[in-house]
């Protein structure tokens, strides 16, 4: 249940999020550690999104086979991580 309720929360923390996932001002360089944070979440998202990482199964009784699927919530959630972070880059880039 803690995990459903931290991915809710992520959803509509990013939904709601306009701009950029974190403050930046664009006179200044992006620091260290918010780039290695980037870069991780990147590829963390990356990862989730070539190797069809899902979050919900079914048993659909067959043989034991069982059906794997994405929750919306999760699906929104790195819709939404996506997003935010080709926006991030977007304006990163026009700031250079």
């Amino acid at each position: 249940m803690a995990v459903k309720v931290t991915a809710i929360m992520a959803v509509k923390i990013i939904g709601l999020t306009s701009g950029p996932i974190l403050p930046h001002r664009r006179d200044r360089p992006m620091n260290e550690e918010f780039r290695k944070f980037f870069d991780a979440a990147k590829a963390l998202i990356e990862y989730v999104d070539a190797e069809d990482v899902f979050d919900k199964s079914a048993y659909i009784g067959c043989n034991g086979e069982w059906d794997t699927f994405q929750s919306e919530i999760f699906y929104d959630l790195i819709k939404h991580a996506k997003k935010a972070l080709t926006d991030f880059e977007s304006a990163e880039a026009t700031s250079e």
